[in-house]
């Protein structure tokens, strides 16, 4: 038996059934929001804040052609993508959209938690 709030969703690699995280990071690389989405596809996730970085999940056509060219910069990876695989939280332990979520932000919370403690390197 699955989550019934969560989606199958397709990736690089297949499909799994879950949801899709996105976090939002300062300049400092420090998490001031993370969020879960049940839409499969970050694109339609992208907003603009100043200079945005994003990773490879935000890169499509339409994202670049939407930029604007006097507006922020807009750094997207088209193939890295790796923040799930390097921290080592590739699934959700609780079940319900409200469960994951609150995991979610733990998980993003423990970062910046790690960066401050660990004189700002990364994991």
């Amino acid at each position: 038996m699955s989550d019934p709030d969560s989606r199958i969703m397709k990736t690089r690699t297949g499909y799994v059934q879950g949801y899709n995280g996105q976090v939002l990071v300062s300049e400092l690389q420090v998490i001031v929001a993370a969020d879960l989405t049940q839409e499969e596809n970050d694109c339609r996730q992208l907003r603009q804040i100043g200079a945005l970085a994003a990773d490879a999940g935000y890169w499509s056509e339409a994202n670049c052609a939407r930029s604007d060219p006097d507006g922020p910069e807009l750094f997207v990876a088209t193939t890295f993508g790796q923040v799930k695989v390097v921290s080592g939280c590739d699934r959700f332990m609780r079940w319900g959209h409200s469960a994951c979520r609150s995991e979610w932000r733990l998980i993003w919370a423990t970062h910046n938690l790690l960066k401050t403690s660990c004189g700002g390197i990364f994991w």
